[in-house]
C-alpha cells in the first residue's frame, strides 16, 4: 500500500514539473510577441506640422510681438529647422513658466518634445489653453483694428464671436464703427445683405473672411478662431454648441 502511494505520489509531482514547463513556455512566448510588439510599433510621437503656405517674414513678426523677443531671434530659430507653429508653443511655454525662450529651449534634447518640456515646466494643458485663448483673442482685434475694450462689451451684450468677427470686417470697409455695424445685423437678414450696403459683394465678403480664417489658424488650431463663412445657399460649418472659446464666448 505504502509502494502504490509512492508511485502515486511519483506521478503526481512528474506531471506537475510537466505542466509548469509547459506554462513557462506559454510566458516566454508572450514575452517575445510582446517585446517584438513594442518593438514593430513605438510609441506614437506628436508632430507639430505647419500651414503648407505662409510668409516666414510676417509669421516672425507676429510671433516676436506675442512673446517679447527680438524677431531676429525668431528668424535665427526658423532657420535652424524649426516650425513655426512649435516656436509658437515654445512662446506659451515662456508665459506660463516665467522662462525666457533661450531657457527653454535649452531643455530640447532629441529624446524629448515641446509637451514634455512644459509638463517638467510645470505648465499644466489647462494654463497653456488659456493662455492660447488670451493670444489669439489679442490677435483678433488687432486684425480688426478695434479696441479690445469694445470687443468684450459686445461680448457682455451677447453678440456672437462670429457676427463680432464679420461686423470688423464690414466697418474696416464701410468705415465705420463697428458698434454701429454690428447693429445692423437683424434675425431676417444676412451680412452678404449687411455689407451689400456699403457696396461689399458677396466674393468680396467671402475674400476677407476666408483671409481672416488663414491669419488666424496659421498658429492656434481652435476651432472657433475661424468663422467659416459660406456662400449664400451653402451649408453652414456645424460649430458645436457654442462659438467661442471653451464656451466663454458664443
Amino acid at each position: 500500500m505504502n509502494n502504490f502511494s509512492t508511485k502515486k505520489i511519483s506521478k503526481v509531482l512528474s506531471l506537475l514539473v510537466v505542466f509548469a514547463f509547459l506554462f513557462s513556455l506559454v510566458g516566454m512566448t508572450a514575452d517575445i510577441q510582446a517585446k517584438n510588439k513594442e518593438t514593430t510599433n513605438p510609441p506614437m510621437k506628436r508632430e507639430i506640422k505647419d500651414p503648407p503656405v505662409y510668409n516666414i517674414d510676417q509669421a516672425s513678426e507676429r510671433l516676436a510681438n506675442m512673446f517679447e523677443v527680438d524677431k531676429s531671434t525668431i528668424l535665427n530659430y526658423c532657420v535652424e529647422g524649426y516650425k513655426v507653429r512649435e516656436l509658437y508653443i515654445i512662446g506659451i511655454i515662456t508665459k506660463a513658466s516665467g522662462r525666457s525662450f533661450k531657457e527653454v529651449m535649452a531643455l530640447k534634447t532629441p529624446d524629448n518634445n515641446f509637451f514634455t518640456i512644459a509638463k517638467e515646466l510645470g505648465v499644466s494643458q489647462e494654463d497653456a489653453i488659456s493662455i492660447s485663448e488670451e493670444l489669439s483673442l489679442e490677435e483678433v482685434v488687432e486684425y480688426l483694428q478695434i479696441d479690445r475694450a469694445v470687443f468684450d462689451n459686445l461680448v457682455a451684450e451677447n453678440y456672437r464671436y462670429r457676427d463680432i468677427v464679420l461686423a470688423g470686417i464690414v466697418s474696416k470697409h464701410a468705415k465705420k464703427p463697428i458698434s454701429e455695424i454690428v447693429l445692423l445685423k437683424k434675425i431676417n437678414n444676412t451680412w452678404f445683405e449687411v455689407a451689400a450696403d456699403f457696396n461689399i459683394t458677396v466674393n468680396g465678403l467671402l475674400y476677407d473672411a476666408e483671409n481672416f480664417d488663414e491669419y488666424m489658424s496659421l498658429f492656434s488650431k481652435h476651432p472657433w478662431t475661424r468663422i467659416g463663412l459660406r456662400a449664400p445657399g451653402e451649408e453652414p460649418v456645424h460649430r458645436g454648441p457654442y462659438d467661442g472659446p471653451r464656451g466663454r464666448i458664443r
